[in-house]
This record gives C-alpha cells, sequence and structure tokens, in this order.
C-alpha cells in the first residue's frame, strides 16, 4: 500500500492538558463519541495534506450519526495536529462516562531529546506519540479536549503508536521497533492506566518488553514484539489481561528453524504486576502449539493482527496469520482462536479459520491474506482480507463476519456473511482496516479506492458495502489545499 512506501520528516508537536471531564453524555448511545445519542464513526487518513500544513500531516474525519440511522452521516474533517493524524485509531470507554474516547496514534512523529550538551535538544525521528481525544460535545472541533502521550524516553525510529488497544481506564501502545534491551527491531509494549477525579489522568507506563521477568520468551533482534496488542478477559483476574503479536518472531518447531513464523503471548493482569522479583505471569505460543490443521512454516506472520471479543461472557482472542498456508495455499492466511481459561488454567486453542473452512464463505486463494484486520462486532468475529480478488478485480479486497459459539467456531448457528464492494474496482482494499460501528453496523477502510479512498458501512445482517467518500454529499469536501491520500486505513466506532 503507498502508505508503506513512504518515509515520513515531521514536526515536533506539544503536549496538550486534559480537560475536565464534559456534561452530555448521559444520553449517549453504544458508539457515540458526542453525546448526542446517535452512533458515530471515526475515519483517519494518514497521510493526506491538511490545510495550510506540510504535505503528508495526516488528519481524521468525524462522521456524525444522524437521527435517521446509518448510512446518513455528517461528515467533517478535524485535524489533531503533530503529524501523521489517524495512522492508527482505537475506540473505547477510558474516563468512566457513557461517551466513547478515541484514541489516535502517529508512529512516525519526530520526537526531541537532550542532546548531552546541556543547552538543547535533537530531534528523535520516528519516536511516535499517540492522543487521547475524550468524548463529549466538543469532540470534533479543533480545540477539543485531549492528552498526548509519548514514551518516557523517545528512541529513534522506535514507532510508539504503532498499535493500540483499549479496555476500561487501560491503554496499551505498541513500539515494535523499539531496540528494547539493547536488541534492534526487538521491540515493547507500553501500559497505562488512567485515573484522577475525571478519570483523564495517566499514570506512569509499565514498560513491557520480553526481557520483563515473567515475560514468555526472550528479545530477539526484529522480532517487533508490540506489532499488535489486545486487552480483555483470558485468564488473570479482574483487571484485563495483555496479549501481544510478534509476527516477525523466528520458532522452532521439531528442530526446524522457521524465520518470521510469528508468535503470541498473554500477560495475565498485566496492570498489577511489579515487573520485578517474580515479575509478570504469562503464556506464549507459535502457531505450532495451537493448531494441527494447518502446518506452521516460516514467514506465516502469526501474531500480525489480534481482537478480543465475548460470547456469552467467555473472552476470546483472534489471532491473524495472513500469510499462512492453510490447505498448502501460498499466504493465504488463517485467523486462530484462543479461547479464555478456566480460572487459574491458560487459555485454550478454540479453531482455526480460514476462507472455505469452519463455516467461513469462499475459498482460499493464493496471497489472499485472510486475517490481516481484525475486529469484534457484538459477538461477531470481523475478518478483513484486502488482498482478494474476483478473477476480473485482483486485491479489491473482502470482509467475512462469522459468528462466535462458545466452541469458537463457527458453522452451527448463523451462518456468516461475505461483504465485498457492489462495484469493485482493482486495488480497492476493502478490509484494509474493519471496525463496529454500534447496532450491528460495520465501517469498513477501502483506502485505495480510486484517488483518495473509501469507508463501507455495511448494516447488520447484510453483505451490502454502501461507500462513502469525501465529497460525496455525506461527507464535506477537502478544502483549499487539502488532499485524501488513504482515506480509511483507519476506522474506528
Amino acid at each position: 500500500m503507498r502508505r508503506l512506501l513512504l518515509v515520513l520528516a515531521l514536526l515536533l508537536g506539544g503536549a496538550v492538558p486534559a480537560y475536565g471531564a464534559p456534561d452530555g453524555c448521559a444520553n449517549a448511545g453504544a458508539a457515540d463519541f458526542d453525546g448526542d445519542g446517535f452512533d458515530d464513526v471515526v475515519v483517519g487518513d494518514p497521510l493526506g495534506d491538511p490545510p495550510g500544513t506540510w504535505t503528508g500531516g495526516g488528519h481524521l474525519f468525524f462522521l456524525r450519526g444522524t437521527r435517521e440511522g446509518f448510512p446518513s452521516v455528517r461528515g467533517t474533517p478535524f485535524y489533531g495536529g503533530d503529524g501523521l493524524s489517524g495512522w492508527v485509531a482505537r475506540a473505547g470507554h477510558i474516563d468512566g462516562d457513557r461517551c466513547l474516547d478515541l484514541v489516535v496514534a502517529s508512529p512516525y512523529w519526530t520526537g526531541s531529546a537532550a542532546d548531552g550538551s546541556g543547552r538543547g535538544a535533537t530531534s528523535v525521528p520516528g519516536a511516535g506519540n499517540v492522543h487521547v481525544y475524550w468524548g463529549g460535545a466538543d469532540f470534533g472541533r479543533t480545540n477539543a479536549g485531549r492528552v498526548e502521550l509519548r514514551a518516557p524516553e523517545q528512541r529513534n525510529g522506535a514507532h510508539f503508536g504503532w498499535s493500540l488497544a483499549v479496555s476500561d481506564g487501560t491503554l496499551a501502545v505498541g513500539a515494535p521497533y523499539e531496540d528494547a534491551d539493547g536488541v534492534p527491531d526487538s521491540g515493547a509494549v507500553y501500559l497505562y492506566r488512567f485515573g484522577g477525579a475525571d478519570g483523564r489522568t495517566p499514570e506512569a507506563p509499565r514498560r513491557i518488553t520480553q526481557e520483563s521477568p515473567g515475560v514468555p520468551g526472550n528479545s530477539e533482534a526484529g522480532d517487533l514484539f508490540g506489532w499488535s496488542v489486545a486487552l480483555g478477559a483470558l485468564g488473570g483476574g479482574p483487571a484485563p489481561d495483555l496479549a501481544v503479536g510478534a509476527p516477525y518472531e523466528d520458532t522452532d518447531s521439531g528442530g526446524t528453524a522457521m524465520t518470521d513464523a510469528g508468535a503470541v503471548t498473554v500477560l495475565y493482569d498485566p496492570g498489577t504486576g511489579t515487573g520485578t522479583g517474580t515479575g509478570y505471569r504469562g503464556k506464549g505460543w507459535d502457531l505450532s502449539q495451537l493448531t494441527e490443521q494447518v502446518p506452521a512454516d516460516g514467514g506465516d506472520l502469526f501474531g500480525y493482527s489480534l481482537a478480543y471479543g465475548e460470547k456469552s461472557g467467555v473472552g476470546f482472542l483472534a489471532a491473524g496469520a495472513p500469510h499462512a498456508d492453510p490447505l498448502a495455499t501460498r499466504d493465504a492466511g488463517i485467523v486462530q482462536l484462543i479461547r479464555q481459561g478456566r480460572p487459574g488454567q491458560d487459555p485454550q486453542p478454540a479453531g482455526t479459520l480460514w476462507q472455505g473452512a469452519g463455516g467461513v464463505a469462499d475459498v482460499s486463494e493464493p496471497h489472499d491474506a485472510f486475517g490481516f484486520s481484525l475486529a469484534f462486532s457484538g459477538e461477531d468475529l470481523v475478518v478483513g482480507v484486502p488482498f482478494d480478488g474476483d478473477g476480473t478485480h485482483p486485491e479489491t479486497g473482502a470482509v467475512h463476519v462469522i459468528p462466535m459459539d462458545l466452541s469458537g467456531v463457527s458453522g452451527q448457528g448463523r451462518p456468516g456473511r461475505l461483504i465485498r464492494a457492489s462495484t469493485p474496482q482493482t486495488y480497492d482494499h476493502l478490509g484494509w482496516a474493519v471496525s463496529g460501528a454500534g447496532g450491528g453496523w460495520l465501517v469498513v477502510g477501502v483506502p485505495d479506492r480510486e484517488r483518495i479512498g473509501a469507508v463501507a458501512l455495511v448494516p447488520p445482517g447484510s453483505g451490502d458495502a454502501r461507500m462513502l467518500r469525501p465529497g460525496d454529499g455525506r461527507i464535506a469536501p477537502f478544502q483549499g489545499r487539502a488532499q485524501g491520500v488513504d482515506f480509511g486505513a483507519a476506522v474506528a466506532g
């Protein structure tokens, strides 16, 4: 994709303090950022050109819900500043009110650090930063309340904010390119807890690497621990457990070394761990330890994507391996399900999904990359397959909606859905990003459709992808010098 081919130098941004908790959230809907009672969606264009600022500064669009319901929206841009706004976006409840909060990462943001002379600072390219935009009546406005987060020690090329996960009052931030423990690109994760009178004050983060006491495995060059993260109930106590993907970790299965096979680690109650002494508790797996249905191999990239959801109160972790080879189909991709453990027990494998198996529609084809993106919408698993083609249109993309049952594997209850564009176009990459949007609706990123990208809103029970893009009458057009590049590269709802 275009955005992965660019190397950007970004401006230094300053901290913005948190504001007081807003009024007006008492009647907020389930996926409502501004508290007006209607579900909303946020879309990121990380390489777009905001008006009057630097090329590729990035921007966000707020798709405000209306009384008519989706797909009727009033889409307007708002500009977070500080570079590459909208590279990664996640919604969740952080401060305890009913309005959704939005977390947006800029992993290529250039930071600064003391130069050692005592006279000034030096730039830190690719340090990365994260902004939390607080839900409330002023959400989406230029001066809306937010707080900025940076790694306590900014590191060159760490890409803090590459991945995000939100659970009530807790935020996990991945920095997979951090040279943790002196090992190049081994990766780290930062775990924040929010508190204070308004629930908006971040505590000092816990920094977790594969060398932290009790964390399974060890840091190796190029592991990229923290490429993906998820939070949820998987086997610990009442606090959320942390799942971390390291898709470029090398593994050894049966005496055979496998490069970039990938691994997933779950840490129990990491917010209560000390990181010293016995430290954290957890469990780690490579793909060969979870399934025999698909042989593990080098280049599987297990842990490339992660998502947490629940079925009847039981937690499930979905882990993508988009370059796994089901039925010897090269890079067709799979998703491995992991079920919450019983009290005092580790999580257990709960089935392996790929196209054409386990109630999943379609057939696996080479290089589809099933599992490239993941989300849960209610009790349904949503799987993006952005490189899927239909024969006439390569890489037009697709999305699967897979109902869960308590074993984890679909196929026994409601049928799944296959979502495609009604008018597919070559290299659309529908499914690059996926999210629930409240009320059973889905929002799907289509960042390479035509010149500027698009998003699709998909109603409950339907495979109809309703495309929206700036200037279509529902989303405001770009103004002045503003340009779109990858609208839909990140979505949140």
